[in-house]
């Protein structure tokens, strides 16, 4: 009998990361069934619920999950530095993989972490066992068609070098060489003596683990020669074939749409596998019978073809509003109202418009009382995206309200319509009823 490869594969993050973990392990285990696969799940504290979930979909597939646990107190003077401003984001635990040499048993040789924002088409087994060359980590430039690992310090630490949601990790030389928070450290220190510069909303001394790394390990990182791992920060083009595909467009946030957009949004073949994998994860977890399988799929593709006009996926899916199910067509919740933050509901390929006028509607419900919300269009000048207010009203808390206006498109170039969270109380759930748009 032929003994199986083995594959390691490392998840972190804190406890509710995990909530995405089962539809990760569908989709890879699902394409490599002919290797022995173990997923290292790095975190301080990760729920008995979501350790189960991923037990049960590691059973199903004869795989295994093991629970890394790591010590609190690793990389906790992380909490004294500028970097720290950005945990909201990117919280401490994306740091622990760094730590794979220490806590991996010694039979890990090499494993490969991933953030879940990542959609699998293909067998990897090719990227995953690359040659190291006596480098740290393996990894994917941010910046097309560069292979070039010697770079600035200064870019490093900027985390221009590779993206770190998907890097394979030479355990071996880790755990030989001793790295350890203690190591990393040092680089710390050093980062914090240099210009800040501006990210995500704050100044700080380096871009969270995937500068760090980059800054810690400088030339012995290796770029990967080609695009097996796509980053996806824009629509690629039609014939891409990237096994591993990071959903990363801020246009096209793939694993946040739902299965109705495929019919509308240009990603649909993102959309479709990621939602492909959620729903057979959810039926190995036996939250969902085939019954109810075919009810999800049968309403959400219902909800596509009755509106084709719009890409109900937000184009830019900020931290103000949050998308949950509906009933309806669509829902999201106001979840920050420290700033403007506006939903964009595109115009899809699919409709056809004339330079001629047209009626938008808009029908919503509200959890609560909304003073003067109003429907804002679209519209592109030149290279800028403008938004215009276009129908107010007071939206009561459990009345079905509609807001209407009319959009000239010999006059501007508009290229969608929604609402911002003007007004909007927080925590504010809106659920929109319908949205049409008919030429007049």
């Amino acid at each position: 009998m032929i003994e199986k490869k083995q594959i390691n594969l490392i998840g972190k993050g804190d406890s509710g990361y995990f909530s995405q973990a089962p539809t990760f392990l569908t989709n890879f285990f699902e394409l490599h069934k002919a290797y022995d696969i173990t997923f290292y799940a790095f975190s301080d504290y990760i729920s008995d619920e979501y350790l189960a979930d991923m037990q049960k979909i590691a059973a199903h597939y004869g795989q295994k999950v093991v629970y890394t646990q790591i010590d609190q107190e690793e990389f906790a003077y992380l909490k004294d530095y500028d970097v720290s401003e950005m945990f909201s984001i990117w919280p401490i635990q994306v740091y622990y993989p760094l730590l794979a040499g220490k806590y991996l048993p010694d039979t890990v040789d090499r494993a490969m972490s991933f953030d879940f924002d990542i959609t699998f088409f293909d067998d990897i087994s090719d990227v995953y066992f690359e040659a190291f060359e006596d480098n740290y980590i393996i990894g994917a430039s941010e910046v097309p068609g560069r292979t070039d690992s010697h770079i600035s310090h200064d870019l490093m630490r900027r985390g221009k070098l590779i993206n770190g949601g998907a890097i394979i990790l030479n355990v071996a030389k880790m755990r030989s060489d001793g790295i350890d928070d203690a190591y990393y450290h040092q680089f710390v220190d050093k980062a914090a003596q240099l210009d800040k510069f501006y990210f995500a909303g704050h100044m700080v001394s380096f871009y969270s683990e995937q500068g760090l790394e980059a800054y810690a390990f400088a030339n012995q990182i290796k770029v990967l020669q080609d695009d097996r791992i796509l980053l996806m920060f824009s629509l690629p083009e039609r014939h891409n074939q990237s096994p591993i595909v990071h959903l990363l467009a801020p246009e096209y946030r793939s694993h946040k749409a739902e299965l109705q957009d495929v019919l509308a949004s240009p990603d649909a073949k993102y959309i479709y596998n990621y939602q492909r994998y959620k729903l057979m994860s959810q039926m190995i977890l036996e939250n969902l019978s085939a019954e109810d399988v075919f009810e999800k799929f049968d309403t959400a593709i219902l909800k596509g073809i009755e509106h084709p006009d719009f890409i109900l996926a937000p184009q830019w899916y900020q931290r103000f509003w949050q998308r949950v199910s509906s009933d309806y067509l669509t829902a999201y919740v106001a979840k920050d109202i420290s700033d403007i933050g506006r939903l964009n509901f595109r115009f899809s390929d699919q409709f056809q418009k004339k330079s001629s006028e047209y009626q938008v509607s808009l029908t919503v419900e509200a959890n609560g009382t909304i003073a003067d919300f109003g429907l804002v269009a679209f519209y592109k000048t030149g290279k800028a995206q403008r938004a215009q207010r276009m129908d107010s009203k007071t939206v009561e808390k459990g009345i079905v309200t509609t807001l209407k206006a009319k959009l000239n498109f010999a006059q501007h170039d508009y290229v969608g319509v929604g609402f911002s969270n003007y007004t909007v109380p927080l925590g504010t759930r809106i659920d929109i009823i319908d949205l049409t748009l008919e030429r007049l």
